[in-house]
């Protein structure tokens, strides 16, 4: 799982030619199953296109960000952690592209 940004590309007329994903950092995650509970919170995930993770918590995470897993690309719909801030949960709504 790596999480990031994109670039984009654009030719001399200032048309958008591509998109290049720039990762900032790469974590071990664990898949989770998404609950009632985020469901009530976040009302989008609940179709196929959404996943939940687990990672090491990390303080450094904002909603514009995209992550990477397996070549496929997410927007975070939301994050939460645990009391000790051991772990973040992560939310992730896939990228239609």
């Amino acid at each position: 799982m790596e999480y990031g940004t994109y670039t984009i590309q654009r030719d001399s007329e200032r048309k958008e030619t591509g998109r290049t994903f720039v990762g900032i950092k790469t974590l071990w995650f664990v898949f989770r199953s998404i609950s009632d509970y985020d469901i009530g919170i976040y009302p989008g995930i609940s179709s196929s296109e959404a996943v939940k993770i687990k990672t090491y918590y990390i303080p450094d995470v904002e909603k514009g960000l995209k992550v990477k897993i397996n070549d496929i690309i997410y927007d975070i719909t939301g994050t939460n952690f645990d009391d000790n801030r051991k772990y973040r949960y992560w939310l992730l709504t896939r990228v239609k592209l």
